[in-house]
């Protein structure tokens, strides 16, 4: 879990400097990780 001192709901899906907008990545290689979705082939 990450928790973010700045941001509101969707707010990590827009651009942004701020920490949040890295979230849609973060949350990619977490699902990569479970096996939910796949990683590119090499």
């Amino acid at each position: 879990m990450h928790l973010y001192a700045r941001g509101g709901h969707a707010f990590g899906l827009r651009h942004s400097e701020a920490a949040i907008g890295r979230w849609p990545q973060l949350v990619e290689a977490w699902l990569k990780t479970l096996g939910i979705i796949e990683h590119p082939p090499p």
